[in-house]
């Protein structure tokens, strides 16, 4: 199972896999929960590496969000946070 992000204009801008134990978390997630959930990961992992950003600043540039075969389509200036 896989997670994966595209920008809007629809380009794969990262991608990891994922257990079977996340993948069944997610599913008991909201819209909004996973997508904050996977924004915090990343949040975390850049801060680790000297880089800071606001969840809105990294979610902005998400177009949609696919979460082990669930898609989670971002609206334009809308991130959910």
């Amino acid at each position: 199972m896989r997670i994966e992000i595209y920008d809007k204009g629809d380009n794969l801008i990262a991608s990891w896999d994922v257990d079977l134990d996340t993948c069944e978390r997610f599913k008991e997630l909201s819209d909004e929960e996973v997508i904050l959930e996977v924004a915090t990961g990343i949040g975390v992992s850049l801060k680790n590496m000297g880089i800071e950003l606001s969840l809105n600043g990294i979610v902005n540039e998400w177009g949609r969000l696919r979460v082990c075969g669930r898609e989670i389509v971002l609206e334009a200036g809308n991130s959910r946070l």
